[in-house]
């Protein structure tokens, strides 16, 4: 093979393997989940490899597109077949194309806030109008915003019921360098917004039981809050909330106004033990109920391994772990 061929062979193999290793260490759970000394090294190198710096190595994978591309075009015995590259060059055209549209005329929706409101010390309810008619978020799910304060979109869940106002309430809380700029919003600033996103609701209305478990831990609670409120007539729901402080129970006085008849709550400050989970939830409701877990991965893992071993279905738990 000729210099050139190598050459762009090489690297482009090169930047596959280390967009492949670096998304399985810092962009998943693979790793950091289950091993501590992933977890505590990825912490370590966090400072450095922040959010802008992950978008840029993700878009090294176009570079890579562009070598292979130029690799296939320069060996003799491959681009002599017109066919082929006819196959080859309209896949590649279309699907970098639509890739490049994309991120350049993203599907974003304006919005503006109306209401930014700080409910603890380092949490915040945002809550913004959506401008046109739009498809209506469902119980659970996400949308990445993005603001004169934080340019990068950034993905948060909803905590209020969808409604014909196309009103949006996040409950977020101020950890990050950027989600702490938040707060400077104020109302009348205008917020784009692109999603929704999320697969909760669908699955929730798929299920053929009548039982709900939402287990939420910290912020984790969110999606979940949002959940409780489109479920509670039509569910029996019980709802089980764990948080590091006293301080951060911000959705306590919703919750409290929900219970009733098929609606019970939980809360305490610590997390929960096997003992109690098991007490918590009857075996009746291990067996029949569809448990929902969201909080940070390594605990939302520790929940599932507890659960299933103690007679939950595979097919009877969704999480969402707060893994980024």
């Amino acid at each position: 093979m000729g210099f050139l061929i190598k050459l762009t062979g090489k690297w482009a193999l090169y930047i596959a393997a280390f967009s492949l290793a670096y998304a399985v260490f810092f962009l998943s759970g693979w790793l950091v989940d289950h091993f501590k000394w992933a977890y505590r090294l990825k912490n370590q190198l966090s400072p450095f490899f922040r959010h802008q710096v992950s978008v840029w190595i993700h878009r090294l994978n176009l570079v890579m597109i562009l070598l292979i591309w130029l690799h296939v075009h320069l060996i003799g015995r491959i681009n002599t077949n017109l066919s082929f590259m006819l196959i080859f060059d309209s896949y590649s055209f279309i699907v970098i194309g639509w890739y490049l549209w994309n991120l350049c005329f993203p599907k974003l929706k304006e919005a503006v806030v109306i209401d930014n409101e700080k409910i603890n010390f380092d949490t915040i309810k945002l809550v913004l109008q959506i401008k046109s008619k739009t498809i209506k978020y469902q119980a659970g799910d996400f949308y990445f915003l993005s603001s004169k304060v934080i340019t990068d979109r950034h993905p948060f869940s909803v905590t209020g019921v969808p409604s014909d106002e196309q009103k949006v309430t996040f409950t977020i809380r101020l950890v990050g360098d950027d989600t702490k700029k938040l707060a400077r919003l104020k109302t009348g600033d205008e917020v784009k917004l692109e999603g929704p996103y999320g697969y909760f609701a669908p699955t929730i209305d798929r299920f053929s039981g009548k039982s709900l478990i939402l287990i939420g831990m910290g912020t984790g609670i969110a999606p979940l809050l949002s959940i409780a409120k489109k479920y509670q007539a039509s569910y029996s729901l019980k709802v089980l909330w764990c948080v590091h402080k006293k301080e951060d129970l911000y959705c306590d006085s919703a919750f409290e106004t929900m219970v009733g008849p098929g609606f019970s709550y939980y809360r305490q400050v610590g997390h929960f033990t096997e003992e109690q989970l098991i007490s918590l939830i009857d075996e009746e409701q291990r067996k029949e109920a569809l448990i929902i877990i969201a909080g940070p991965a390594s605990g939302v893992l520790g929940i599932r391994k507890i659960l299933r071993q103690n007679g939950v279905s595979y097919n009877h738990l969704l999480d969402e772990r707060l893994t980024m």
